[in-house]
């Protein structure tokens, strides 16, 4: 099974530990900026395949889609789905690359097809959905992660051409505006859940602001499938008291 991270920081750390995870056949990492030879921590990456975004997709070719809102967020989405269209993969693990997942993740992904959190969508998501003519899926399936099969990831590629008449990167970007937003997560999963209704899904529980715990990662892996270091987001004294006491009671923060 493929492993994919998409980073805007290699965190080390966590790409040694999904090294040694057995399950994986291979890892690659996509970054804007490659590991160096005289860096300290070079030989984590033997064995990885490293690319820059660039030999993907560009911020050049991106921005000839005139998406206005929320530009780096939606490129590092239309990038993961030119990844995936790219890669020559049957099957592939998506994760983002500031979030690390466990054994317990994995042996869901054996079991299951899609993963989810118990936390409410959006109407803006189920809003793009729609427009593409897909059923909304009932679950949330913005995770941090996913499991994509080839085949059917470019059958919604298809699908997205044929409901817009577009390309689909041209169509996904014409259906984004302030009440339709796109989550690849969300509409892969969806588009995945109406062609196969009898697909089996499992809820993960995730802590999504470890970055403000004082504890080593893999005492928290023993207890979530997925943590993440979401350290641009913005936070106050308040919002850290109860994030510490959510993890301190193991509570999920997805």
């Amino acid at each position: 099974m493929e492993c994919l991270i998409v980073s805007l920081d290699l965190n080390c750390v966590f790409i040694n530990y999904l090294k040694n995870l057995k399950g994986i056949d291979k890892i690659t990492i996509v970054s804007p900026h490659l590991p160096k030879k005289t860096d300290p921590s070079y030989n984590i990456y033997k064995g990885i395949d490293c690319y820059t975004d660039d030999y993907f997709y560009s911020r050049e070719e991106f921005n000839q889609l005139n998406i206005q809102r929320r530009k780096s967020w939606y490129y590092q989405q239309f990038l993961k789905l030119k990844i995936l269209e790219k890669l020559p993969y049957s099957e592939i693990i998506l994760i983002d690359g500031d979030s690390v997942f466990g054994e317990s993740l994995l042996l869901k992904y054996n079991n299951f097809q899609l993963t989810y959190i118990h936390r409410k969508l959006p109407s803006t998501y189920i809003n793009f959905i729609e427009k593409l003519n897909i059923h909304p899926s009932p679950y949330n399936f913005i995770t941090n992660e996913m499991k994509f099969d080839k085949k059917v990831f470019l059958e919604f590629l298809i699908h997205i051409q044929k409901s817009t008449e577009l390309k689909w990167e041209l169509g996904l970007a014409k259906l984004i505006n302030s009440d339709s937003w796109l989550s690849e997560y969300q509409a892969y999963g969806s588009y995945y859940q109406s062609k196969f209704p009898d697909s089996r899904t499992t809820a993960i529980k995730s802590f999504r602001r470890f970055d403000l715990i004082k504890d080593d990662f893999l005492k928290a892996l023993k207890h979530y499938d997925l943590i993440a270091t979401e350290n641009h987001h913005k936070t106050n004294m308040l919002k850290k008291l109860i994030i510490t006491i959510l993890y301190k009671f193991k509570i999920p923060l997805g």
